[in-house]
């Protein structure tokens, strides 16, 4: 039988550093006192981010102009190159040992893409994968990224899955390092689109089952109740 917990809570509308300096801190406590792995869904405001990948090449408008677009560039070290987020994205960040799922970074990346072709199909959608290529497409247009970090076995970052984004927006950088590549959303594809609650606790539901983990949902009070036994300063003000 499985004993491994998933926590999960859904975070809504979080500024991308405020969201990094969540996970670190868990990724932290977790490492010194075994607080446990959770899985955090939110969307972010407009953000531009680069992994360690990328660089300044693969972006297509100067940062200057960027940031009076109210679009900031953060550079995060996470696997892959460039690619926007912004309001209208579903984000997920586990933050799991893999160790103790006997998990190898290679399958943990082909979970998540099953996991994110699983949940669209529950719209219809049917999604692929390109070899070499981390994410989620439809047909030749990406609906979906993957970028992770590993720290000391256990994972930060994760996935963003276009719902109802500006897809505009990616028009600013090479998306993922792909020149050609065409990016696409639910609604582009369907014409509607669920939000991000609606989409937030199916796939929760469904990576749970794939890496296999008991899963626990939890509002944001239980959550930082959770947290404070483990000195967590919680949710701040951090803007970008």
């Amino acid at each position: 039988m499985n004993h491994v917990s998933l926590f999960h809570v859904h975070l809504g509308l979080v500024p991308y550093r405020e969201a990094l300096r969540i996970q670190e801190q868990i990724c932290g406590i977790q490492e010194q006192n075994g607080c446990p792995d959770m899985l955090l869904t939110l969307e972010h405001p407009a953000v531009i981010t680069i992994g360690t990948s990328g660089g300044v090449g693969d972006l297509r408008t100067d940062e200057t102009e960027l940031r009076l677009k109210n679009i900031p560039v953060v550079y995060v070290k996470r696997g892959g190159k460039a690619t926007y987020h912004g309001p209208g994205q579903f984000i997920a960040y586990p933050l799991i040992g893999l160790r103790n799922l006997s998990c190898s970074p290679r399958r943990y990346v082909e979970i998540l893409e099953r996991t994110i072709i699983r949940v669209l199909k529950l719209w219809g959608l049917s999604g692929s994968t390109i070899p070499g290529h981390p994410g989620v497409w439809i047909e030749n247009r990406k609906i979906a990224s993957i970028g992770i970090r590993l720290r000391r076995g256990r994972t930060m970052h994760g996935v963003s899955v276009n719902l109802h984004p500006d897809l505009d927006a990616f028009s600013y950088l090479v998306p993922c390092g792909m020149p050609d590549g065409i990016v696409t959303s639910i609604r582009r594809e369907l014409g509607d689109s669920p939000d991000i609650e609606q989409f937030c606790h199916p796939f929760a539901d469904v990576l749970a089952q794939e890496l296999p983990m008991s899963l626990f949902s939890m509002d944001t009070a239980k959550w930082r109740n959770t947290l404070q036994q483990y000195h967590f300063p919680g949710l701040g003000s951090t803007t970008d």
